[in-house]
């Protein structure tokens, strides 16, 4: 009787072992917003590692207990941030790239063993002083079977993450947006002296 189970046992083991080569070995999730704002107030938000918690959705609302520290740079190419918490785990971010017109790419690294690229990218709208922003996250599972098997859930993880970012990020460039565009208007019509 023993016998039989580990002999099921190990049938259901290989059998998904090698299930897991059926999967992908590698996911792109992607979400997109158009947002009411210039691409500089957008970049703004984007490049600096410090506002990251004003609008994404890994934050210290979602993980009271996360701790962030930022390198010497925090701002543009080159900008790192580390985190650690129950919840969220630990992690870096790194920005590998970052333009002004196109937006930032980045390197996330997961407890030290999941590693993703992001891209936030921009397609301005100059007429409409609006501007299209995808949000791409993408990486690999490897080799490891147990990873493969997440791979069809990620869209739909990651894309509740990427959609609560992206409507923060929207609320807060389009209030920018309309602040800027009041004041401009003020200073217009003040009467000059």
């Amino acid at each position: 009787m023993i016998v039989r189970i580990f002999l099921v046992l190990a049938a259901i083991f290989v059998l998904l072992l090698v299930g897991s080569y059926f999967l992908p070995s590698t996911f792109q999730v992607s979400r997109s917003e158009t947002i009411q704002a210039n691409h500089g107030i957008i970049y703004n938000y984007v490049s600096n590692l410090k506002k990251w918690n004003d609008w994404t959705a890994w934050n210290t609302q979602k993980d009271p207990t996360m701790k962030v520290t930022f390198g010497d740079v925090f701002e543009g190419t080159g900008a790192v941030q580390s985190w650690k918490g129950d919840n969220l785990g630990n992690g870096t971010l790194t920005i590998t790239e970052s333009f002004p017109l196109e937006g930032v790419k980045y390197r996330m690294m997961m407890s030290d063993k999941f590693e993703m690229n992001g891209h936030i990218k921009f397609t301005p709208d100059m007429e409409k002083n609006s501007t299209q922003v995808e949000w791409i996250t993408s990486g690999s599972m490897g080799n490891n079977p147990i990873f493969r098997y997440f791979s069809p859930f990620l869209d739909k993880w990651m894309g509740n993450d990427l959609e609560e970012g992206l409507q923060k990020l929207k609320v807060l460039a389009e209030k920018e947006a309309t602040a800027s565009s009041q004041t401009d208007t003020l200073n217009i019509n003040k009467p000059k002296n």
